[in-house]
C-alpha cells in the first residue's frame, strides 16, 4: 500500500505531466519539457520535498493558465453534458473554428485535431458542491436559480460578493464582483461559474470576451447552441 507521501508525489507528478503535454501542445516546446522532466522527479521525492516543489510551482501554474486564456479567450468553448461526456467540458481550439464535431470526444479524449479538451471542467468539484447545496442537478434547473445557487455558495466561501447577469438574444454578459482569486477564464471558480451557466441552458457557450473594471470582472458569452445541433 502506498504511503501519504506517494499518493501526493503521484498527484505533484501527473499535475506536472498534465501541464507539460499541454504546454507542448500550444508551442511552449521548453516550459512543456522542463515540466514533464520535473513531474519524472517529483516521484522520487520525498514528502516535504515534494510537498515545496508543488507550492513553488503553483503560482507558475496560474500565470501559464492566465496566459492561456488571454491568448485563446475568444475562442474557449465550454460544453454542457451530453451522450459522449456526461460531465461536460472545455474546448481550447488552437484557432478559431466555426463549427465543432462533438461526436468525435468521449470521456477519454484530451488532445484533438483542433485543439485540447478539458473534461470535466476545471473548477468541477465546485460544480458539484453547488448541486449539494442547492438539491439539484444544474442541468435541469432554470438558469437563474442555478446562478443563484452558484452565487450563494460562493459568497459562503467568501469568494466574491455577487454575481450579475444579462441576456440579450445569443449573448450573456456575466459580472463577478470582488472575485477573491485569479481573474481569468481558465481559473477554477471563473471556469465553474461558466460551466454552470453552460450546464443550466444546455448550451455551447463561446467566452467571446472579458475584462476587469475596478471590483468587476465583465465575461461575454455566445451562446451557440444544443449539443445535438453539433453532433455529425
Amino acid at each position: 500500500m502506498l504511503k501519504l507521501s506517494e499518493y501526493k508525489n503521484i498527484i505533484v507528478g501527473a499535475i506536472f505531466s498534465i501541464v507539460g503535454i499541454l504546454l507542448i501542445y500550444y508551442g511552449y516546446i521548453t516550459l512543456g519539457i522542463s515540466s514533464i522532466f520535473i513531474a519524472i522527479l517529483a516521484y522520487t521525492f520525498l514528502e516535504d520535498e515534494g510537498l515545496h516543489l508543488y507550492l513553488k510551482a503553483n503560482k507558475n501554474y496560474s500565470k501559464i493558465f492566465k496566459k492561456i486564456s488571454s491568448i485563446y479567450v475568444g475562442n474557449i468553448i465550454f460544453i454542457p453534458p451530453y451522450k459522449n461526456l456526461k460531465s461536460g467540458g472545455i474546448l481550447i481550439p488552437k484557432k478559431k473554428i466555426t463549427s465543432v464535431n462533438l461526436g468525435l470526444f468521449d470521456e477519454k479524449t484530451f488532445i484533438t485535431p483542433i485543439g485540447l479538451l478539458i473534461s470535466p471542467p476545471l473548477g468541477y468539484e465546485l460544480i458539484e458542491e453547488y448541486e449539494d447545496r442547492g438539491e439539484v442537478k444544474l442541468d435541469e434547473c432554470d438558469l437563474y436559480l442555478a446562478i443563484s445557487i452558484v452565487e450563494g455558495t460562493l459568497k459562503s466561501y467568501n469568494y466574491l460578493d455577487n454575481i450579475e447577469l444579462e441576456e440579450k438574444d445569443d449573448k450573456i454578459t456575466l459580472t463577478i464582483e470582488n472575485l477573491k482569486g485569479n481573474y481569468f477564464i481558465l481559473s477554477p471558480i471563473v471556469s465553474s461559474i461558466i460551466a454552470s451557466i453552460a450546464f443550466s441552458t444546455n448550451n455551447l457557450l463561446l467566452t467571446v470576451d472579458n475584462k476587469k473594471e475596478g471590483f468587476k470582472y465583465i465575461i461575454t458569452l455566445k451562446k451557440l447552441g444544443h449539443p445535438d445541433k453539433f453532433l455529425w
